[in-house]
């Protein structure tokens, strides 16, 4: 049994068609992923790097530099999952373009289940009083949980929460550790940190992120990359939190599911994530998601069907 937890199909890593925040919904083959590959690295439009990758040879020679022998590993990478597949009996996926994906990778429908992450129990909010205490109070909270790579949007927040000017009205609380080599993000730290409005809560248990989550009013999750089936969505959701994420990948599946208490902008897009964060108002909706040990019992369930 495999769990697609990360892009293990896709040569790059993030599941992003060439230079481009859009979704891959293409079979892969030697030539396009050649293609997306020197798309990404160049930022050219993936149709001229498509030339460019129908010239390349395929050279295995070891003696020579990656870029001269992309094609060849590209192959092998290919080659190499389908490899792996092979050894599978099921693959459990999160979100329905991750089952998508494997079915282009000539993965056979039967193989695919498709389950929800499952949320701890100490992230559940089940009191309605605190629903209506968090409705109550004049100051939103906004939350952002991860990592502080440019990947996960978060250069994209600071940007546009920066842009922003301080008030009473809303706070932007902050849990993680810096693991960005990125200059820009970086220069952004450096001024937010000097913002009223921004609370710095540094790696934090899973415990106190939980009390975090039942105290704000929303979650961002600002990713650029194409997020498997993310579990702090459904965390939040149990929480009280209502989402503002992006349009990509599991979050725009997920705030589908959970349609009343999410919002939607472009990946990178620092007006659009701007404007949703002024015009904020909190919901109040109760939703409930698939617990810990609900998941767990349809993992068990799937595994069990499968070695009968």
């Amino acid at each position: 049994v495999a769990s697609y937890h990360i892009p293990t199909s896709c040569v790059k890593g993030t599941l992003l068609y060439g230079n481009s925040n859009i979704a891959c919904t293409v079979k892969p083959s030697v030539e396009v992923c050649t293609a997306c590959s020197i798309s990404s690295k160049t930022q050219w439009p993936i149709n001229v790097t498509k030339v460019f990758s129908l010239l390349m040879p395929a050279i295995k020679s070891e003696k020579l530099l990656t870029a001269f022998r992309l094609k060849f590993l590209v192959s092998q990478f290919i080659n190499g999952f389908k490899y792996f597949d092979a050894e599978v009996d099921v693959w459990h996926v999160f979100s329905e373009q991750i089952k998508n994906i494997l079915l282009l990778n000539e993965v056979p429908q039967k193989k695919i289940i498709q389950l929800q992450h499952g949320v701890n129990e100490v992230f559940f909010l089940n009191n309605v009083q605190s629903y209506q205490s968090k409705s109550a109070q004049e100051e939103n909270v906004f939350l952002y949980v991860g990592r502080f790579n440019k990947f996960k949007g978060f250069y994209t927040l600071l940007k546009s929460w920066m842009s922003l000017p301080e008030s009473n009205s809303k706070v932007l609380w902050i849990a993680g550790e810096n693991q960005s080599a990125d200059p820009q993000t970086e220069r952004y730290i450096q001024q937010a940190v000097h913002r009223n409005d921004i609370n710095w809560m540094g790696k934090l248990p899973q415990e106190k992120i939980a009390a975090m989550m039942q105290q704000a009013h929303c979650i961002i999750i600002p990713s650029e990359w194409v997020e498997i089936g993310p579990l702090v969505f459904h965390e939040a959701i149990a929480a009280g939190c209502d989402v503002i994420t992006t349009n990509i990948g599991g979050c725009r599946e997920l705030a589908s599911l959970y349609s009343k208490k999410s919002h939607l902008y472009e990946p990178g897009n620092v007006s659009q994530l701007t404007k949703l964060i002024t015009s904020f108002k909190y919901s109040g909706i109760k939703e409930i998601p698939v617990t810990q040990t609900q998941h767990y019992q349809k993992v068990l369930q799937a595994y069990q069907a499968a070695v009968q």
